[in-house]
């Protein structure tokens, strides 16, 4: 599996030759691998696309188990799409999605949004319009400019308090650590870090406002149960215990990325089930940030992640060659959010948000890439 390694490394290496963007990939295997990878040329898209289709062909008389088999049978496909865009070939943002993330997409039903706002109008307080209502809700729920210094702690208590209910419930390796630290701006919430040999980091930003309500929201997703639970219990079982060195490179426009979003978005519920999520916040977190609460946060993020269709939907408009001012518009609409951030939204919408939202530069058109971070509570 080193040839397997060597080859996403270089995939990922002519990425980031195009794009300017490196953080599409993650690798932890020995460091032999990436110097020799990283001492050479970036390799043109033809060359890569013929090694893949080389190792998709010896895959078969590795001997490898039948579900390794399938899974390694997957990504190389994921890398002969990447290595197809990377030699000019056009494709549609279907046959990017299908042949980099395994996955058939299409337009989101509209009425995903009308469940969504079926939830909203019940979680939320207050009555009439649920877009108003949903601003209101986070400005009361967010935490106040003089309170900014408490976060780092609120946010290091939520994510212990998720890593205990983890290990409880799965086991994380022995030997397994995280730390902490904080971010200077950016536009994210949150990012988190993985290093290599069971040591994470797990960074926060004190320089965005921060909706305490999302506190488990993002340390479960960003931490435990979500990617850095996943990653630690991959390298130990995975890439130690069976030797399957493919665990030791990730690579962001691969089915992986998929089924570590979907872990990621569901990673609240697994440890906070139900209404522990409100009675967790109400008796650790809002006291100590001087919040009176008010609305079902559970349901309320719950309706937020059935909005992230309208991204997806926006994307094809886009691919359809839909004027910006319109899709911008129906951003706002569907996503329940105002122009500016719909207009900040439109040129780098993904198919689906829910899982592709960093994978831009090669599933969009070029004029309408955009940038992003892996690992990223936007």
């Amino acid at each position: 599996m080193r040839d397997y390694v060597l080859l996403t490394l270089r995939v990922g290496k002519a990425v980031e030759a195009r794009t300017g963007d490196g953080w599409m990939l993650d690798y932890i295997g020995p460091p032999e691998w990436k110097a020799l990878v990283d001492a050479e040329e970036p390799r043109p898209g033809g060359a890569l696309l013929d090694a893949t289709h080389a190792a998709a062909e010896t895959l078969p008389r590795q001997g490898f188990e039948v579900r390794r088999t399938r899974y390694l049978v997957k990504h190389l496909r994921a890398l002969s799409t990447v290595a197809r865009r990377l030699a000019g070939e056009r494709l549609s943002l279907i046959e990017q999605a299908a042949g980099c993330f395994d996955l058939d997409v299409g337009w989101v039903a509209e009425e995903r949004f009308e469940e969504a706002g079926d939830l909203f109008d019940h979680a939320l307080p207050g009555r009439g319009d649920v877009r108003e209502r949903l601003k209101a809700w986070k400005r009361r729920h967010e935490l106040r400019p003089g309170n900014a210094h408490l976060l780092p702690a609120l946010f290091e208590r939520t994510i212990l308090e998720a890593r205990r209910r983890t290990d409880t419930l799965v086991g994380l390796p022995e030997g397994e650590e995280v730390a902490f630290g904080t971010l200077g701006g950016g536009p994210f919430l949150a990012l988190a870090e993985y290093r290599g040999g069971l040591r994470s980091r797990v960074l926060v930003n004190t320089h965005r406002p921060f909706n305490v309500a999302d506190l488990l929201y993002v340390a479960c997703h960003e931490g435990y149960p979500g990617h850095l639970a996943e990653i630690v219990l991959k390298e130990k079982h995975l890439a130690t215990e069976k030797g399957y060195a493919e665990e030791l490179v990730s690579f962001l426009p691969t089915p992986r990325f998929v089924v570590s979003e979907g872990l990621a978005l569901w990673a609240r519920e697994v440890v906070f089930p139900g209404s522990e999520q409100l009675t967790w916040l109400e008796k650790h977190a809002y006291p100590k940030a001087g919040i009176e609460p008010d609305g079902d946060p559970g349901k309320i993020h719950t309706a937020r992640d059935l909005l992230w269709g309208a991204q997806c939907n926006a994307a094809f408009m886009l691919e359809e060659g839909r004027p910006e001012e319109e899709v911008v518009r129906y951003l706002a609409r569907g996503a329940l959010v105002d122009e500016e951030e719909a207009r900040r939204g439109a040129p780098g919408v993904a198919v689906p948000a829910t899982a592709l939202h960093g994978s831009l530069h090669l599933l969009l058109p070029p004029r309408q890439g955009a940038t992003g971070t892996r690992d990223a509570w936007p």
